[in-house]
């Protein structure tokens, strides 16, 4: 969508910066098993709330 192209290409504006697009679900999956391969995470609000809920839960949050 619109959202994914945007941050194609700003990303193009910062050739040190690793982008990688992922979906939803094996974003999930990689911040359970690998926690720390993520610096940053931007993401639509809808998505957001998705993984706030979930970071919550990893450090024994509510």
């Amino acid at each position: 969508g619109l959202f994914l192209k945007c941050c194609e290409e700003v990303s193009q504006l910062y050739p040190k910066i690793q982008f990688e697009s992922m979906i939803i679900d094996n974003c999930c999956m990689q911040l359970v098993s690998n926690p720390h391969q993520f610096d940053v995470l931007v993401m639509p609000n809808l998505y957001g709330n998705i993984i706030d809920n979930l970071a919550a839960g990893l450090v024994g949050g509510a």
